[in-house]
C-alpha cells in the first residue's frame, strides 16, 4: 500500500534481536516517522519517513502500525513525541 519517503536501515533488521535498541516516533497532522537508536554502539540504524494524507490519516496510520516489521520488534525503550498543535 504505502511505501515510504525515506527508508534507511541495514538489511535484516526485520529480524534481528534488538532488545537493546530504543524507539523514537515523531507523529504529526501530515507524517508519521520513526528512528532505532543501537544503545550499544549509540548509533541510528533504522530510519523511515511516511507523508500521510490528511483525508485518510488514520487508515494509513493504522496500516503502517500494522505492517511495518521494525515497529513490531521489541524495544528497551520507546519515545514517541506528537508533533501536532494541540501537543
Amino acid at each position: 500500500m504505502l511505501q515510504p519517503s525515506i527508508h534507511i536501515h541495514k538489511d535484516g533488521l526485520e529480524n534481528a534481536d534488538i532488545g537493546d535498541a530504543n524507539l523514537y516516533i515523531d507523529a504529526g497532522q501530515s507524517h508519521f516517522a520513526f528512528a532505532v537508536l543501537d544503545l550499544q554502539v549509540n548509533t541510528f540504524i533504522a530510519y523511515e519517513f511516511y507523508q500521510l494524507k490528511q483525508a485518510s490519516y488514520d487508515e494509513i496510520l493504522s496500516w503502517i502500525l500494522s505492517n511495518n516489521k521494525i515497529l513490531a520488534l521489541s524495544y528497551k525503550d520507546i519515545f514517541i513525541a506528537y508533533n501536532t498543535k494541540e501537543a
